[in-house]
């Protein structure tokens, strides 16, 4: 009783003083402090001869792994643990959790009088080349392609689209152009032996990647599930969807039929509602909720129904490459204007998990399109179906392969997990993305239910190595909630199941997928 009344009192204070929750997970993570420090002070370089650079990224369960992967390239390479960031606001507990594992100083992007004089040029440049979002999207210098991640920034700051005449635009296309100049001269100037990085997308991260590559340092991206080498942009997935058939193949007559059960058992798990979105760590509400027998949600009518399944405006829109179109808006601009040209009733269903702002501006669009009818976010799937809903439209949605087993065709605008398989739609142009739109009546497709769970494994399981950090990623993330993933819940949860013989264990696989040269580390091993 006491703790609970002394924990209520505590949130009560962090709400109106944020800091002291910085006092409370300081206290808390002594624990993970201590064991770093007793871990890895032994592996510290005295005398280094290169450095690494490595993501200040705040979350646990991505500092802990990256706590092993940092340490064993810096043996490997003789180099120092440095991290890089644009800002000076790295949380204290970060630094605290990055320096208990041999970490040195930051790096951040300062320009000199040099750097500043260029970076005036470029932007002047820029000024002049850049008239359109394509134009933006293709920008490059030097043969480095930085305007996708200008345009990705630009979005994350909550816009939907490209406004050229908003200064924060402008300062964006600036800060893009300083990161390379900045990144360019660092290299010139520093034996960089690897990157390490939480994302491979935006100024930040994705620029500094690029660099890397043009100058064949390697680029890592080592997470709880998975070691993964980068040599190109979106090279994390850009063979990854398509070899799923010829890795599933490999597996014995055995392992494919267990393989199947499992991604049966998981899917339809998804689909009754259970939970939020399984195996979908990012998801808390279910999009397969029960019907509601007292209310219609589709207008009655013979017309061909179809809906037009979205995604966040805001986040990484290009995240696996491929896609059709410059961003999501331009997506749903293009959409409503294929609707006037069709008889169907249109409708869009807006992800339960929607981030602030996202109807206001999908409200918006259909505002400027009367044939599209915008959808309660909480709209269940299988009501959808029931109603009558034959076609779902996404660029690269998990709906690809969900609906296929309501009875629902799903057509996608990018490439896509699901890319290498037959159960969905791929238009690989906007002229063919257009003919698929407008000739709805005339499509037709047999659904492979097996064809289905076989992707669902591949990409929920052979693809992801649960067992890397922890006992079991997934089972962590089922016992400890969403909220509290970012804090010393998940140091402590690691501590507690944590043994020798599981440290010797994740050096060992990583040292064997480092020294391999190998761009992944799956289920089978290194690939």
């Amino acid at each position: 009783m006491i703790n609970i009344i002394f924990n209520k009192c505590k949130y009560r204070l962090i709400r109106f003083f944020p800091y002291l929750y910085f006092f409370f997970e300081s206290k808390k993570m002594k624990r993970i402090v201590k064991h770093n420090k007793k871990t890895w002070g032994k592996w510290n370089i005295t005398n280094p001869k290169a450095e690494l650079l490595i993501d200040a990224f705040r979350f646990p369960h991505w500092l802990i792994a990256n706590s092993y992967f940092a340490n064993i390239l810096a043996k490997k390479y003789s180099a120092e643990i440095k991290s890089f960031s644009d800002s000076k606001n790295i949380s204290y507990l970060t630094k605290k959790i990055l320096k208990s594992f041999n970490w040195r100083e930051t790096v951040y992007p300062v320009y000199d009088e040099a750097i500043l004089e260029k970076q005036k040029e470029y932007l002047e440049r820029a000024h002049v080349k850049i008239k359109t979002k394509q134009d933006l999207f293709d920008y490059k210098i030097d043969k480095i392609w930085l305007g996708i991640d200008i345009y990705e920034t630009y979005l994350r700051g909550g816009r939907p689209t490209i406004d050229f005449t908003d200064q924060v635009f402008w300062d964006t296309v600036n800060d893009g152009i300083g990161h390379l100049l900045f990144w360019n001269d660092y290299f010139k100037n520093h034996n960089v032996a690897a990157i390490l990085l939480s994302h491979d997308c935006y100024i930040k991260q994705d620029i500094l990647a690029k660099v890397a590559y043009q100058n064949l340092i390697p680029v890592y991206l080592c997470n709880a599930i998975g070691l993964f080498l980068s040599k190109e942009p979106h090279d994390l997935y850009n063979n990854r969807f398509w070899n799923y058939p010829t890795q599933f193949r490999r597996l014995t007559k055995a392992e494919q039929e267990e393989a199947i059960t499992w991604g049966k058992q998981r899917i339809n798990t998804r689909l009754s509602g259970a939970g939020g979105g399984e195996d979908m760590q990012y998801s808390e509400k279910s999009a397969f909720i029960s019907c509601n027998k007292d209310r219609r949600i589709l207008k009655q009518s013979n017309k061909l129904k179809l809906i037009v399944t979205t995604h966040c405006f805001y986040d990484n829109p290009h995240g696996f490459g491929g896609m059709l179109f410059t961003d999501f808006h331009e997506w749903l601009t293009f959409l409503g204007e294929i609707s006037n040209q069709t008889d169907y009733d249109w409708y869009i269903k807006p992800h339960p998990d929607y981030f602030p702002g996202t109807l206001e501006v999908i409200s918006k669009i259909t505002k400027s399109f009367p044939k599209i009818t915008l959808l309660p976010p909480e709209s269940s799937f299988h009501q959808l179906a029931s109603e009558g809903v034959k076609y779902a439209l996404t660029c690269y949605g998990s709906v690809g392969h969900e609906l296929p087993l309501l009875g629902i065709q799903v057509i996608n605008a990018s490439y896509n997990p699901h890319s290498a398989y037959d159960f969905n739609y791929h238009a690989k142009s906007i002229e063919e993305y257009r003919y698929f739109l407008l000739n709805l009546n005339s499509l037709s497709k047999a659904i492979n239910k097996n064809q289905v769970y076989e992707f669902y494994y591949m990409h929920y399981k052979y693809t992801q190595l649960d067992d890397l950090i922890f006992p079991s990623f997934k089972k962590m993330l089922t016992d400890i909630s969403y909220k509290n993933r970012g804090d010393s819940a998940v140091y402590n949860y690691f501590l507690d199941n944590w043994s020798n013989t599981k440290h010797i264990e994740i050096i060992s696989k990583m040292e064997e997928y480092i020294n391999s040269g190998k761009k992944n580390y799956y289920l089978k091993g290194v690939e």
